[in-house]
């Protein structure tokens, strides 16, 4: 009861507790928390609802009811925003100049999905603090990932990394940050307002479930929750770790 084992899939998990039924030999066997991360994720929120914002009984979604939602909650909000009262015209007629309409769209469900954080101010540091790292590693391609040169394709030899690069560079041309924070910010209401909406009804998505227990466990505001997990387990095993992304 105080070991946690995480794996990825439920059949690897099920395979797990299998192993351990027959090496083991315990009747308890069944108390032990053998699952995956997204299972261990889904029971931190209904233990903590009211810290981490869900509904006690949350439902898991698999991305029909987020596309149904959205797919009527867009059109109702453009009516607002590009409709007889709309609050920012020229904003939008800038940006509409230069992006389809589609595009826009795409932009919003990516934002209004749990895969990207809510806090988004640290994107530009990020990405010249990899510039400057690859640039270093890779001064071939240094120039190209500063936009001072053009890109050229990765050497046939090169490593994942350095193809990466090359790749980012390729990329960098391609973007436009005023145009980019612009149309972010016009449809960042939009994302905010669905996610909202969306939890009040009682449903997270995989992505949520890992964004919401993530952003508890770093919550100032319910330090108790790191407490009482802490206390519980004397040891966390994760299968296949090295699979892991950061938010994991």
């Amino acid at each position: 009861q105080r070991i946690l084992a995480l794996t990825f899939t439920e059949k690897a998990a099920n395979e797990m507790r299998l192993r351990l039924r027959r090496k083991l030999q315990r009747e308890d066997l069944h108390l032990a928390e053998i699952g995956t991360i997204h299972g261990f994720c889904t029971r931190v929120l209904r233990r903590f609802p009211i810290e981490a914002g869900v509904a006690p009984d949350v439902k898991v979604d698999e991305g029909t009811v987020f596309q149904s939602r959205f797919e009527k909650a867009w059109p109702l909000w453009l009516d607002r925003e590009l409709g007889r009262g709309a609050r920012r015209p020229k904003a939008w007629k800038g940006v509409l100049e230069k992006v389809k309409l589609n595009h826009l769209r795409d932009l919003a469900e990516k934002l209004a999905s749990f895969a990207v954080p809510d806090e988004r101010v640290a994107g530009k540091a990020l990405l010249a603090k990899t510039v400057a790292e690859l640039s270093a590693q890779f001064p071939k391609a240094a120039a190209a990932l500063n936009r001072k040169d053009k890109p050229k394709k990765a050497p046939a030899k090169a490593s994942p990394l350095e193809k990466s690069a090359w790749k980012l560079a390729d990329d960098l041309t391609e973007v436009q940050d005023g145009l980019v924070s612009r149309a972010v910010e016009l449809v960042d209401d939009f994302a905010r307002e669905f996610r909202r909406d969306f939890l009040r009804a009682g449903f997270v998505s995989f992505d949520g479930i890992l964004f919401l227990v993530h952003r508890l466990l770093e919550s100032r505001e319910f330090p108790d929750v790191v407490r009482i997990l802490r206390e519980k387990y004397d040891c966390i095993l994760v299968d296949e770790f090295q699979d892991t992304d950061p938010v994991q």
